[in-house]
């Protein structure tokens, strides 16, 4: 059985509707499809008519970005969804086995979806890699899938070498201003300890620019011995920009300043750097490059 309501579609083998209260009770394989294409579903919805105010049982809702929310019990009134004893993720499920915990959730006492301030918000969370606990945070927020630009917790990231072991970076994002903004990543690795990088980036009226540093101190050097690595602090700087010198021409710039050759390679940081393909004066040493660049815009079609 199908209901349609406001762009809103709720699914369900048995759906009962009471005039009186103006409320729908669904059962069975309920599912509600919501304009934005969020998808709840749950064993038994008991709803409004309007969709706004209710309750669900044994929840999962799929939202924007690929990102999972899991409950036994859900309640929403007006713009607020309570989750209790939810779980939240951006992974996928396993493939070959779905019932496997994924890379990373959070599992918390209660989550609370402010969709006004679209936020979340989780009291007594817990941050688990692939079912392990490694974190626990009486109250942490992070803005909700459908967010684009605003202050809070990124997607952790999870990462592994033979340099540093295991390592989960949790990035954190201050947007400071609508043309500005800074993320700082600490990354906590099993061999070799924190691993901290920062990021400024600012759009000016003409192009706009960002520099990132990075720094460690090794725990245990001796794992790189006889290599460039070899050294209690390592680290780097980059930045890059590129401006418009007209309608035809743009220029810019990109430069690193390196403790060592390898320090990129051996932590998995070299994936992030952009280096521009046309090339003007280009000078490079073992540890800094410094590459100015001009280059001509393609021509674009004139409209009629």
């Amino acid at each position: 059985m199908q209901i349609y309501f406001g762009g809103s579609t709720l699914e369900a083998d048995r759906v009962i509707y009471n005039q009186k209260t103006k409320r729908l009770h669904a059962e069975g394989n309920a599912q509600l499809t919501e304009a934005d294409g969020t998808v709840t579903r749950g064993e038994i919805m008991d709803l409004s008519d309007d969709y706004r105010d209710g309750f669900v049982d044994s929840l999962r809702l799929d939202a924007a970005e690929q990102t999972h929310l899991a409950a036994p019990r859900a309640e929403r009134s007006g713009n607020f969804t309570v989750f209790h004893n939810g779980v939240y993720t951006a992974c996928e499920p396993c493939v070959e086995d779905p019932r496997r915990p994924p890379k990373w959730q959070v599992k918390s006492a209660r989550m609370i979806h402010d969709q006004d301030e679209k936020m979340i918000y989780f009291e007594d969370a817990r941050l688990e890699f692939f079912g392990v606990p490694l974190a626990y945070m009486p109250y942490m927020s992070a803005p909700d899938p459908t967010v684009k630009r605003k202050t809070g917790v990124l997607t952790p990231m999870f990462s592994s070498s033979s340099v540093y072991g295991v390592g989960i970076a949790v990035p954190y994002y201050w947007a400071l201003a609508p043309d500005y903004d800074f993320t700082f990543t600490p990354m906590i690795t099993t061999k070799q300890g924190p691993l901290l990088q920062g990021e400024w980036r600012q759009r000016l009226l003409d192009g706009a620019y960002s520099i990132r540093a990075t720094g460690i101190f090794q725990l245990d050097k001796e794992a790189l011995v006889n290599t460039p690595g070899y050294l209690d602090w390592r680290g780097s700087l980059e930045t890059s920009g590129q401006f418009n010198l007209s309608d035809k021409w743009v220029w810019g710039w990109s430069g690193t300043l390196l403790s060592d050759r390898n320090y990129l390679y051996d932590y998995g940081l070299i994936r992030n750097l952009q280096v521009p393909s046309n090339l003007i004066g280009v000078n490079i040493t073992p540890d800094y490059a410094l590459v100015p660049t001009l280059s001509r815009r393609p021509r674009r079609p004139q409209l009629l």
